[in-house]
C-alpha cells in the first residue's frame, strides 16, 4: 500500500511524556503566576475552582466533546475581576503545563524518521486529543512542528476521537484520500478502533503510555516501539 498522508497520535506515539498535576508545587506555583496578574488564591482555592470551572464546562456534554482547558484558567482571572490578554491566559496555561510536567522525551528514532517521511514526499498530520495550550508549547520544545503539514488538536474543534467528526477536519480541509492514508497510534480505541470506523488504514504501537488493552484490530501492529520499523511500512 503506497501511503501518502499519514496521520500521527503525538503523546505515546511520538512522545512519551509524564505529569502529575496534584503535585503541590504545581498549584503554588500557579498561585503565584495568578497573584502576579493580580487575581488572589490560596494554592488550595485555586485548586477547587480550576477543577469546578471544567466540571462545569462539561455538563450536559456527550463523551466526544472536548472542552478547551483555556477557558477554565480564563475563568480563574474572570471570578476576581481580572480581564487579562490572550498572550498573558497562554503563558500562565503553559507555565502550569511546564510544573506538572515530570518527562518528556522523544522516542527513539522519531526525528530521523519524520524526516524520511518528509524526504520521501509524504505528507504528515497531527491528528491528537488534547489542549492546544499545553501541546503547542511543547511542539515548539520538542522541534517537531516543522514536519507536519497541519496540526489538528482536539480542543480547537471541540470534539475528540474516535469520533469521525474530528478524523473529517483534515480530510475536508485539504480533500485528502482515504485510501491514500493512514493513522498512527498507540491507543487502540481512541485511535485505531475510531480511524478504522472512519475508513482508513491503521498502525498501532504498544508503548509504557498505552492502556491496559487487548491488541486491537488494526492494519499493522507494533508489540513494542520501533520507529524505524515503523517508517519502513509508511515507506513501501
Amino acid at each position: 500500500m503506497l501511503y501518502e498522508n499519514v496521520f500521527f497520535d503525538l503523546y505515546g506515539t511520538l512522545v512519551d511524556i509524564r505529569t502529575d498535576e496534584t503535585m503541590d508545587f504545581v498549584w503554588r506555583m500557579t498561585t503565584d503566576i495568578y497573584r502576579q496578574n493580580g487575581a488572589v488564591y490560596t494554592p488550595q482555592e485555586l485548586k477547587k475552582a480550576f477543577y469546578r470551572s471544567i466540571n462545569d464546562r462539561l455538563q450536559g456534554k456527550d463523551e466526544d466533546y472536548e472542552l478547551d482547558v483555556l477557558n477554565a484558567f480564563r475563568d480563574l482571572y474572570l471570578q476576581k475581576g481580572v480581564f487579562i490578554r490572550t498572550e498573558f491566559l497562554r503563558r500562565t496555561a503553559d507555565e502550569f503545563r511546564k510544573a506538572s510536567t515530570l518527562s518528556l522525551n522523544l522516542y527513539n528514532g522519531v526525528l530521523d524518521g519524520l524526516l524520511k517521511l518528509k524526504q520521501a514526499g509524504k505528507r504528515l498530520y497531527l491528528l491528537l486529543n488534547g489542549q492546544a495550550c499545553f501541546t503547542m508549547g511543547e511542539l515548539e520544545r520538542l522541534n517537531l512542528i516543522r514536519f507536519f503539514d497541519d496540526i489538528f488538536i482536539s480542543s480547537d474543534y471541540g470534539v475528540k476521537k474516535p469520533s469521525g467528526k474530528f478524523f473529517q477536519f483534515p480530510f475536508d480541509k485539504y480533500g485528502i484520500d482515504k485510501e491514500k492514508s493512514i493513522m498512527v497510534g498507540n491507543d487502540g480505541f481512541c485511535d485505531i478502533f475510531g480511524a478504522k470506523c472512519f475508513g482508513i488504514d491503521t498502525m498501532y504501537v504498544k508503548t509504557e503510555n498505552s492502556l491496559e488493552e487487548d491488541l486491537p484490530d488494526a492494519t499493522y501492529i507494533f508489540s513494542k516501539h520501533n520507529f524505524k520499523q515503523m517508517v519502513d511500512i509508511l515507506l513501501i
